[in-house]
């Protein structure tokens, strides 16, 4: 679009282009906002993640150990007659 000079050099096309670069601006800065807030949630959903992986390895170290107890009592029994 090419837009002539008495255009281009006018008060109310000065208006206008004040205006866009304003809502240009409060684009850029919600987009900034945006990406804060998405980088906070991933590291959350990480954190989360690694604490369910513990929790994972926790229960997996539990259960070995509850099957060699009991493996280890019921091979301590006497057979049955």
């Amino acid at each position: 679009m090419t837009l002539p000079p008495e255009v281009l050099l006018s008060d109310k096309f000065a208006e206008f282009s004040g205006n866009i670069t304003a809502l240009h601006e409060k684009k850029k800065e919600l987009e900034a906002e945006f990406k804060k807030m998405y980088l906070a949630h991933k590291a959350s959903v990480k954190a989360i993640d690694d604490e369910a992986a513990e929790l994972q390895f926790t229960f997996n170290n539990w259960a070995t150990k509850d099957e060699k107890k009991t493996k280890a009592v019921a091979d301590s029994k006497p057979p049955k007659k």
